[in-house]
């Protein structure tokens, strides 16, 4: 872990996709220490992730997926405070808590989207392209105004490999 418990961005060893981080936390909040690494896909993958600093990598050669949309043309990278979730059971109690990265990356059409603020449009994009069910729009409007709540000044452009 580095400063404030804010760890470093990992990839799979196999396949050089950037990893999402989970915290796994109890019902009252508290962080139970185990940080689980998961692919954006997990179930388009042959293997579990074998994380590893993503430093490792030159970032031209990471396979990243856009946070909005799940696009594989990631152009940008914005930065915001860790966004809590809840995982809830089949009785709507906590199963366990986690948080989303302070680094998320966006394609161009969502980065487009994102200075505009139109966060409706975010996430009927989301809904849209990564064919989630309607009733998941709402939630996905929760999770664009924390984002855009707690969203840092600024944007870095992210590097890619021409093909």
């Amino acid at each position: 872990m580095t400063e404030a418990g804010k760890t470093e961005p990992m990839a799979c060893r196999r396949c050089n996709e950037a990893l999402n981080e989970f915290r796994a936390e109890l019902a009252d909040g508290a962080f139970t220490g185990e940080i689980q690494y998961v692919h954006v896909f997990e179930d388009a993958h042959d293997h579990a992730p074998e994380p590893r600093p993503a430093a490792e990598v030159p970032e031209e050669d990471l396979v990243f997926h856009c946070d909005f949309c799940s696009s594989t043309a990631v152009k940008w990278c914005y930065w915001a405070d860790p966004i809590k979730i809840a995982v809830l059971d089949d009785e709507d109690r906590v199963r366990e808590g986690s948080g989303f990265s302070i680094d998320w990356a966006a394609c161009q059409r969502c980065a487009d989207l994102i200075v505009l603020k139109a966060i409706d449009r975010l996430a009927d994009r989301a809904v849209s392209c990564q064919g989630l069910p309607a009733d998941m729009r709402e939630p996905q409007i929760d999770l664009y105004i924390e984002f855009f709540a707690t969203r840092k000044p600024g944007r870095r452009r992210i590097k890619r490999r021409r093909t």
